[in-house]
């Protein structure tokens, strides 16, 4: 029967299918994980570009800690030397990545030694990521 379903969403007559599925794969929900973003560096030190190839190896790094990355498009960043004052502004590569916070501390000094960094930064967006796994099919 078409009505609502125990959350007072409205639903088709098959809802029940859907909460039982649901059900079944909340052991596969992960809620250890926070979303965090980190930049990484589109030059060198020196102002050189680092290759795609430099930048896929730093990717495969991530991918073996956390098993997946988003890589948004180059922005534009501006931040103060606290020493000198100096004014660095440089194009870097937003980069979300889902895991613990003891990975991220882990991706961070990948990135200070894989591109030579002497700052790194990470914030996080969210510790409310929920990953679902549909491991019997029964969510299409």
């Amino acid at each position: 029967m078409d009505g609502l379903d125990p959350f007072g969403y409205r639903c088709g007559k098959n809802w029940e299918f859907y909460l039982d599925a649901a059900e079944d794969t909340l052991s596969s929900i992960h809620r250890d994980k926070n979303m965090y973003e980190i930049y990484v560096p589109t030059v060198s030190n020196e102002g050189k570009p680092f290759k795609t190839k430099h930048h896929k190896e730093w990717d495969r790094q991530v991918r073996q800690i956390t098993n997946g990355l988003t890589i948004y498009a180059p922005a534009k960043g501006q931040w103060l030397d606290e020493d000198s004052g100096e004014l660095f502004i440089e194009r870097m590569i937003p980069v979300r990545i889902a895991c613990t916070e003891e990975e991220i501390y882990i991706i961070m000094k990948i990135v200070a030694n894989h591109y030579n960094q002497i700052d790194v930064l990470a914030y996080e967006i969210s510790n409310n990521v929920l990953f679902l796994k549909d491991e019997k099919g029964k969510l299409q």
